[in-house]
C-alpha cells in the first residue's frame, strides 16, 4: 500500500490556469474553465454562506496568515474580522494589506504564539462568528483548539471549519491504515495523533465536547461533477520550474514534494479530505 502511495502520478486534469503563487493558498473544489483565484473565493464564500454572516458582525479568523481570505471576508460581508497568526512575518503583510486596501478600521491582526491559548489573549465571548480554513492540521489534537474557539464565541454564536481529516472509508481499526496515519503524519510534518484522532467523527465528537451543537457537516471532496481538488498538486509536480522542494513548498504550505505525491495518493484512495465542513452553534445561555 505504502508504495503504491508514494507513485507519481502521471494522469492530469486540465485548469483553465497553472497553479500561481497566492498567498494564503488552501485546497478547493475546482470547475473547468474557472481561473483557480475565483474557485478559491467560491470556497470561501461557500463557508461564509453557511455561517450566516451579517453586517456589523465580529468574526475571529484562526490562521489569517497575509489576510487574503479576511480581506474577501470583509468585502463579501462587510464584516469586522480579528486575525490570529503564529508567523510574525504574514502579520506584517496582512497589517500592510488592510493598510493599503484602506480596510485597517475593519481588519487588525495579532500575532499568538499557539492558537491552543487564545483565550489567554483575547475576551471570551466576544465574537459572533469564529472560523479556520485548513490552518489547524498542526493542532496537537482537535479538541486542543476548538475548546478555545467555543470560549471566543458569544452565547449563540457560529463556528465555522474547513479541516484536514481522515475520510469516512478511513478504519482506525484496520492496521495498515494505522501504519499510514504514521507514514502520513512524518511525511507531510504534522503532529502524531491517534489513528482516529483525525478523523471526522473525531472531529464532531471534540465539537460536541465543547458544548456545541453540530449544524452542519459535510466533506466537499465527496461532491461529484468537479475536478479534483489535488489537480493543482498534480500540476505543479509536472512544472519543470517547480522542480524543488523549496519552490514547491513556497506555493503550497511549505510541503515537499514527497509530501505532495502522498496527499494526491491519499486522495485518490478516498481516504484523507482537506475539505471537511463543521458548522456549529454555541447554545444561547
Amino acid at each position: 500500500m505504502f508504495q503504491r502511495l508514494l507513485l507519481p502520478m502521471r494522469q492530469q486534469h486540465s485548469l483553465q490556469e497553472a497553479p500561481q503563487s497566492r498567498a494564503d493558498m488552501h485546497f478547493c473544489r475546482l470547475f473547468s474553465g474557472d481561473e483557480l483565484s475565483v474557485s478559491l473565493a467560491r470556497h470561501e464564500h461557500y463557508l461564509c454562506g453557511k455561517l450566516r454572516l451579517k453586517p456589523g458582525m465580529t468574526v475571529l479568523h484562526i490562521g489569517s496568515g497575509t489576510g487574503t481570505i479576511a480581506v474577501e471576508l470583509v468585502r463579501f460581508s462587510n464584516v469586522k474580522v480579528v486575525g490570529v497568526e503564529t508567523d510574525r512575518e504574514k502579520i506584517m503583510s496582512a497589517i500592510a494589506r488592510a493598510e493599503q486596501l484602506h480596510m485597517s478600521d475593519r481588519l487588525s491582526f495579532i500575532k499568538v504564539d499557539s492558537y491552543s491559548e487564545l483565550s489567554s489573549m483575547l475576551p471570551s465571548e466576544s465574537f459572533d462568528i469564529v472560523y479556520a480554513v485548513e490552518s489547524l492540521r498542526h493542532a496537537p489534537s482537535f479538541s486542543d483548539v476548538y475548546s478555545e474557539m467555543c470560549r471566543m464565541l458569544k452565547p449563540g454564536g457560529k463556528l465555522g471549519i474547513y479541516e484536514w481529516c481522515w475520510s469516512a472509508m478511513f478504519d482506525p481499526s484496520d492496521p495498515e491504515h494505522g501504519r499510514f496515519t504514521e507514514v502520513f503524519e512524518a511525511t507531510i510534518g504534522l503532529p502524531q495523533r491517534d489513528p482516529n484522532g483525525r478523523s471526522i467523527a473525531a472531529a464532531i465528537t471534540a465539537i460536541e465536547l465543547c458544548g456545541m451543537q453540530v449544524l452542519l457537516h459535510e466533506d466537499l471532496a465527496e461532491k461529484q461533477n468537479y475536478i479534483p481538488w489535488y489537480s493543482i498538486l498534480e500540476k505543479a509536480l509536472s512544472d519543470p520550474f517547480q522542480s524543488s522542494d523549496e519552490a514547491f513548498g513556497q506555493q503550497f504550505f511549505s510541503l515537499s514534494r514527497s509530501a505532495a505525491y502522498l496527499l494526491i495518493q491519499s486522495a485518490k484512495s478516498k481516504l484523507f479530505t482537506p475539505m471537511a465542513l463543521f458548522v456549529a452553534q454555541r447554545p444561547m445561555e
